[in-house]
């Protein structure tokens, strides 16, 4: 409600989970950004031990703002602590949480 006017807006799900404390997921990220989701998703699927050989991450995430490319540690160093298939799902929550919520 804003000047006692109601505004008809519709959030996307992840505004009303975080409104209820709850922390957001891959489905609402799948909601914002598809790719991005099943790009994680991929990694949360595959059953092979050679995780770090075949998707070359580590806890970090790369962007670019104003045309400057940007590195973000999502763990303290988390640019020389590889993804492995023991870690990876750690890996994603906190790259979801760092898109949704950071």
């Amino acid at each position: 409600m804003y000047n006692s006017v109601l505004l008809d807006v519709a959030f996307p799900r992840v505004v009303y989970r975080m409104l209820l404390g709850q922390e957001p997921s891959l489905a609402d990220l799948a909601q914002f950004r598809p790719d991005m989701a099943r790009g994680l998703q991929s990694l949360l699927d595959y059953d092979g031990d050679d995780v770090e050989d075949v998707f070359c991450l580590d806890f970090s995430a790369v962007y670019e703002s104003w045309g400057e490319r940007k590195t973000h540690e999502l763990l303290p160093n988390g640019s020389t602590i590889e993804v492995t298939s023991s870690n990876k799902q750690e890996y994603v929550d906190l790259f979801v949480k760092w898109v949704l919520v950071d």
